[in-house]
């Protein structure tokens, strides 16, 4: 009997069971796909400073470095948060996967699927096709697909963000600054253009309703418009999925079973990241297995800040394009611009609101800008 199945080895599994072998327990990771880190339906914009957090260093995965956001309203105004040094890599997401396996010295099948799982006297078996394995205890890394919950007397994340994105050579703009689209182009998220290199992109979109192929359709036109790129220019691949969001409350432990990353809905609402969040709480989940203290307690901090996530979501969300055209000034205000490239955080927001909500002065311009058709 394994102290420990792991179900996925995406980032948060393998980090996960990277840590408990260290730790001494004997693990070990099935994985449904043939090959880590495929099919890809992300992004891949990671955080250096989150990486830094999980002691994750810069290898052969990084293809881009970038120093800034832009954030573009319907009307096309802009603003523009840049740092002295690089703030995120752009990554092969399916190379950084296989990348952190590397790390992961232990049992690992690819290609096996679990199924079913039940209880048994001391842990829990869980089947494949092609036999039943026996653990201690389970942990569930499973991502977006969730049909393994259920055995195990864990409910699912409910609300997720349908994606679709595509990588095109051939795209205008420079390599140093990722844009973020909002207002109607992305209903209830927003959509990207992601620089991989001095002339290649992902560019992709996110919704909470509607058809994402149609927005992306719409999305791809208004930058042939821009004159970003032409229709002849070459579409290196696709991709796309499903991003859970945070839901406070869901439980992620149960008798010996625990979700992880985004089984677990461990998502920034404001962006969909789940890869440092989620092995962040990989960490922390290794430890409480280890150790036996409570990983829901052990979760304060990470939830907290998904919590402030979601916040910024539930208010950003009521906004229309006259709303974010305000936003857009408002990021547009050198004051505000300082805070933000002084203590902004893609992961931690929390040092950022503190920062704005202990400023009278700052505080009352935020209050004027959610005044504008939103709070008041």
């Amino acid at each position: 009997m394994y102290d420990v199945i792991v179900i996925g080895a995406g980032p948060a599994g393998l980090v996960c069971a990277a840590e408990l072998e260290k730790l001494g327990e004997k693990v070990i990771v099935i994985e449904k796909d043939k090959r880590i880190g495929e099919p890809v339906e992300c992004a891949g914009l990671f955080n250096i400073d989150g990486l830094g957090r999980l002691g994750i260093k810069k290898g052969p995965y990084v293809l881009n470095e970038a120093r800034g956001a832009r954030f573009i309203s319907a009307s096309g105004a802009f603003a523009e948060i840049k740092a002295k040094e690089s703030k995120a890599y752009v990554t092969d997401r399916g190379e950084f996967d296989r990348f952190l396996a590397k790390s992961y010295k232990g049992e690992l099948t690819l290609g096996e699927a679990a199924v079913s799982a039940r209880r048994v006297k001391g842990g829990f078996e869980v089947a494949t096709p092609e036999r039943k394995l026996e653990g201690k205890q389970v942990v569930i890394a499973t991502g977006h697909d969730t049909a393994i919950h259920k055995f195990f007397g864990l409910e699912a994340p409910k609300q997720f963000i349908s994606t679709a994105q595509c990588e095109i050579k051939g795209v205008t703009g420079g390599k140093d600054f990722v844009e973020m689209y909002v207002g109607s182009v992305a209903p209830g998220f927003f959509a990207w253009v992601i620089p991989v290199s001095d002339d290649t992109a992902r560019i992709g979109v996110g919704v909470c309703e509607g058809n994402v192929h149609e927005h992306m359709e719409g999305f791809l036109k208004r930058l042939k418009k821009e004159g970003r790129f032409k229709e002849k220019n070459k579409v290196l691949c696709k991709s796309g999925g499903l991003i859970p969001l945070y839901e406070p409350g869901l439980a992620v432990e149960k008798n010996g079973a625990y979700l992880v990353g985004d089984a677990a809905g461990q998502v920034k609402a404001t962006t969909g990241g789940g890869v440092m969040i989620g092995c962040l709480a990989a960490k922390t989940l290794a430890r409480a297995i280890h150790d036996g203290s409570n990983y829901e307690r052990n979760l304060e901090v990470i939830n907290k800040e998904l919590y402030n996530h979601l916040l910024i979501r539930n208010v950003i969300n009521k906004f229309g394009d006259e709303q974010y055209e305000h936003m857009v000034a408002f990021l547009n205000r050198p004051e505000i611009k300082k805070i933000i490239e002084e203590k902004g955080d893609m992961d931690f927001v929390g040092p950022l609101m503190d920062a704005v909500m202990s400023n009278p002065a700052m505080m009352m311009q935020a209050l004027k800008f959610l005044g504008k058709g939103v709070m008041f």
